[in-house]
C-alpha cells in the first residue's frame, strides 16, 4: 500500500496534481488540518502515521538532522528557481531512479542532476 506523501505548503498545488496523476497519494498541507502548522508539527505528524514529506524547506532537514532521524522521511528538492516546471522535472527524474518507499526514514535531498541520500 503506497504511503501518503505529505506536501509541504511551499510546493505548487500543481506539482499535488502531477503527482497523484503518477499514480501517487499525495496530500497537500494547504488542503489539510495542518494548514497553517509550524514545521516541527508537520513533521511530528509525518513521523506518527509514517508518512514522507516533500518540501522546499531546508528546515526540515535540520529536524531530521536534529531531532527526528530515522523516523522520519524529508525529501528536499532544491531547485532555482523553485518553478512547478523545474519541480516536476527535478520529480520525475529522480522517480526513474528510486521510488519513495526505497527512501523510507531518510533525508533525501534531490537536485536536477542528483539525488543525495542521508541515513
Amino acid at each position: 500500500m503506497a504511503h501518503t506523501i505529505i506536501v509541504d505548503e511551499n510546493i505548487p498545488q500543481s506539482v499535488v496534481e502531477w503527482l497523484c496523476k503518477k499514480g501517487l497519494k499525495a496530500l497537500s498541507v494547504l488542503e489539510s488540518s495542518l494548514k497553517g502548522a509550524k514545521d516541527f508539527a508537520i513533521a511530528e505528524y509525518a513521523a506518527k502515521n509514517g508518512m514522507p514529506i516533500l518540501t522546499l524547506d531546508s528546515d526540515f532537514a535540520k529536524l531530521y538532522h536534529n531531532v527526528l532521524r530515522g523516523k522520519i522521511t524529508v525529501i528536499l528538492i532544491k531547485v532555482s528557481p523553485a518553478t512547478t516546471e523545474n519541480i516536476i522535472v527535478t520529480l520525475n527524474t529522480a522517480l526513474k531512479k528510486t521510488t519513495f518507499k526505497d527512501l523510507q526514514n531518510r533525508l533525501v535531498i534531490i537536485s536536477k542532476k542528483r539525488i543525495r541520500i542521508v541515513s
